[in-house]
């Protein structure tokens, strides 16, 4: 049974037998005892501190969680004794240890030699080319083929930076030892990896080559740039500009809300945005925190637009997240409330109660004309939309749905009016009901019904709606005038004619239903 010790190396907790830590203590104590004159040596123990942790990992498993004293042989042979890097024969045992274990390249973005994000060089690192040539293939995509900016974004993203020291001697194949690493921290990577065609004669033409290939790429990146920065800021004031502009506008809604426009309805003027809510939600607490629930939800988005716009025209580099979580809250909380809110205020239609009121009408003509009581010729086909006038505490509304059935148990037409409202029960949905007034009439051998129904504004609107059914018997006539169309819902005939061209037509009731008795043959 063997002592262990927990220990943390560069971050990584290993547990590691008493034996094994003295040994591994041992060799990075005198690691530390050759560099301590060095520029660097802070840096280098570091790195071979990663090292090893990496190392170690290799030997931990599902089956193995302790450290032993041959693991730790094993790191110090792959990295090597400090005492022969610095003895001046060292350099050829060191090469032969690495030849012996041969070459391991790893893939990383080189951003000491990259243009742009380090993808290129990273490559061609890998695969012994010269980056620039990788270049030139790269922007003859971009320019000819289209995919090649999304290409190098995408392993711009995959591939991960070399950032240690560690992790750029693996970039090009060398074994990660004290050697090397103390050799990259010192005189950097190119005395590791060498270069020996830069001394020849053909190795300083290819360098010319590639330093003009290099200033090509450097100017069309440089335009590039100016590009991106130009959209960037054309971008932000767009941002800002929209920004600014729905917030301006919230603003004014909130000091004058009866200002803004809704609609015009056929029956009346312009209604405002303060008329709507005042019909829909009234004075109550829940209308007021569903308003301010909506605000937050609104104002804390525009907020942050706005700020991408300025970060984006004037180049601000600072990331604030405390606003960025002061604005998250803000849409959390207002998000809350409104629906919260408005879950409440859903209650209000929990029930829907109907009053049927059926009158018989005796019309001495041959053929009964149909009419609305509002003969402007500006209606629109009825489709399900609400059109609102207010008069000081009364609201009309046209929400009314008009069609024709067959009559079987009677010779003389009947009108049913269905009035129907909903409530949070039966009883106050009754109530509304008893508040909504209609109006129809005869004259002669015309009926004449109203376009809209009327209530009072402090019933608030609970979907109140009025459905008129004339019942007709078989073998009487009916002649739609224009100005139906706006009510006319759905009215079933033979040929199955749509409402709005049944107007200005005369129409029997046969056994099979409405048979129009004026229409061209075309028509029908």
């Amino acid at each position: 049974m063997n002592k262990t010790i927990s220990v943390n190396i560069n971050g990584l907790i290993f547990n590691i037998e008493e034996a094994a830590y003295e040994r591994l203590k041992n060799y990075l104590d005198t690691i530390r005892k050759y560099l301590k004159n060095d520029v660097g040596s802070d840096e280098v123990i570091t790195d071979i501190e990663s090292r090893i942790g990496e190392l170690f990992m290799e030997d931990i498993n599902d089956r193995k969680e302790v450290i032993n004293i041959e693991d730790v042989d094993r790191v110090i042979s792959i990295m090597g004794q400090p005492e022969e890097y610095v003895d001046e024969g060292f350099e050829e045992s060191s090469q032969q240890r690495s030849s012996r274990k041969g070459k391991k390249k790893r893939l990383f973005r080189d951003k000491d030699n990259s243009l742009i994000g380090g993808v290129c060089s990273g490559i061609s690192n890998y695969f012994g080319w010269d980056p620039v040539w990788l270049r030139i293939l790269a922007v003859v995509l971009f320019i000819f083929a289209g995919f090649g900016l999304l290409t190098y974004i995408i392993l711009w993203v995959v591939i991960p930076k070399a950032e240690t020291t560690a992790e750029k001697i693996q970039m090009y194949g060398e074994p990660v030892t004290v050697e090397n690493i103390k050799k990259v921290v010192d005189d950097g990577i190119d005395s590791l990896v060498g270069n020996a065609d830069s001394h020849s004669s053909q190795g300083a033409r290819k360098e010319k080559v590639r330093s003009g290939l290099k200033s090509f790429f450097d100017a069309i990146i440089s335009i590039f740039k100016a590009l991106f920065k130009f959209v960037g800021k054309i971008f932000g004031a767009g941002l800002l500009f929209i920004g600014l502009i729905v917030l301006i506008c919230l603003l004014f809604f909130l000091v004058d809300p009866a200002a803004i426009d809704f609609q015009r309805s056929s029956i009346g003027d312009a209604i405002s945005f303060g008329d709507i809510k005042d019909l829909y939600i009234g004075d109550s607490s829940q209308g007021g925190l569903l308003t301010l629930g909506i605000l937050m939800a609104v104002v804390a988005p525009l907020t942050a637009l706005i700020y991408a716009g300025l970060k984006l025209i004037f180049k601000i580099r600072t990331n604030s997240k405390a606003l960025g979580w002061v604005l998250v809250m803000v849409f959390i909380v207002g998000v809350s409330l409104a629906a919260t809110s408005a879950l409440r205020l859903t209650k209000e239609h929990t029930r829907h109660e109907i009053v049927q009121d059926i009158s018989r009408v005796e019309v001495e003509a041959e053929t009964i004309i149909l009419e609305s009581s509002e003969k402007k010729d500006n209606y629109r086909h009825h489709d399900g939309g609400s059109f609102l006038r207010f008069d000081n505490d009364v609201v009309k509304m046209e929400r009314v749905e008009f069609t024709v059935l067959q009559s079987a148990y009677d010779t003389i037409p009947q009108v049913e009016v269905i009035r129907s409202c909903d409530g949070r029960n039966e009883s106050e949905a009754k109530k509304r009901i008893s508040g909504i007034s209609y109006d129809w009439n005869v004259k002669g051998e015309k009926m004449i019904f109203d376009p809209f129904i009327t209530i009072n504004k402090k019933d608030l609107f609970r979907n109140q709606k009025v459905e008129v059914i004339l019942r007709l018997p078989v073998g009487h006539k009916i002649f739609f005038d224009r100005s139906m169309r706006n009510i006319m819902y759905n009215i079933p005939n033979v040929k199955g004619i749509w409402d709005n061209d049944m107007v200005e037509e005369t129409w029997l009731m046969s056994e099979d239903g409405l048979l129009c008795v004026s229409c061209e043959e075309e028509a029908i």
